[in-house]
């Protein structure tokens, strides 16, 4: 999220970018974090997490969010890489678009 601006003070971005494009950016992306209060990290297992955890954790802290700690699954994303793609996914074939539906289904298709 850093390298997008999205935690640079607005000095940062007139620093970066100068007056007129921080403005705008600012504009563009507003205050993205006023809706939240927690962050969640999914440890994935990939790798030693302990630094990302902590820099989480911080980062949670400093905005005065709860931080959560889980465990992630990846069940879904290796059905999605070796193509058994079940009622978990919605399948959309061409010409027709997503819909949301008010039910179990969530997302369906239409013509």
């Amino acid at each position: 999220m850093g390298k997008l601006g999205l935690t640079d003070s607005h000095e940062q971005l007139v620093e970066k970018y100068g007056r007129e494009n921080a403005e705008f950016i600012a504009q563009t992306l507003g205050d993205w974090t006023r809706n939240y209060s927690r962050l969640l990290y999914l440890r994935m297992g990939v790798c030693d997490e302990r630094a990302f955890i902590e820099a989480a954790r911080r980062r949670a802290e400093d905005r005065g969010w709860t931080f959560e700690l889980r465990d992630g699954d990846w069940t879904l994303l290796e059905k999605l890489f070796f193509g058994r793609w079940d009622e978990d996914f919605v399948i959309v074939q061409p010409g027709r678009r997503i819909v949301a539906r008010n039910d179990e289904r969530i997302l369906d298709t239409t013509d």
